[in-house]
């Protein structure tokens, strides 16, 4: 009889326990799986330090091109001589892991060892997406957020 009223106590502060941002945190979660994150993805904003800046007409034509079977490409351009130009094309891919969607880039570059021999090395970038109220994409880190805006 005595364990009524204590599982009903523990119910009673389990429930007000949880503020209603946690529980719109775990629908956020749940939903992000539901998220098509497959299309066109432009760059539109940055925020560092807490100021929100646009970017400019050149930057803003940089995209992920994210297809359905998990494989995509990055496009970057910038400002060369007053000319905007593409910059780099890379391979990029996309998977649901952990309840977040991760991008990754890849970057290659060569060098000349010491002895002339020329090799390469691949760096991969791997961003952390989550999806923001207005359903635009954001890469979190390194004291900015990058927001990507999906081609209509």
């Amino acid at each position: 009889m005595k364990l009524k009223p204590i599982l009903l106590l523990f119910f009673a502060i389990f429930f007000m326990g949880c503020s209603s941002n946690e529980i719109e945190e775990i629908e956020e979660i749940e939903s992000q799986e539901e998220f098509n994150i497959v299309g066109k993805w432009y760059y539109y904003s940055i925020v560092e330090n807490g100021i929100k800046t646009l970017y400019n007409d050149c930057l803003s034509k940089s995209y992920f091109q994210l297809n359905a079977d998990g494989s995509g490409m990055y496009y970057s351009y910038t400002m060369s001589n007053g000319v905007c130009e593409l910059r780099d094309e890379n391979l990029a891919r996309w998977r649901f892991e952990d309840n977040e969607y991760i991008i990754e880039t890849t970057l290659s570059s060569s060098w000349v060892s010491t002895n002339n021999n020329p090799y390469s090395a691949v760096v991969i970038y791997k961003y952390p997406v989550t999806i923001n109220q207005d359903n635009d994409i954001q890469f979190v880190g390194f004291s900015r957020v990058i927001t990507l805006k999906k081609q209509k």
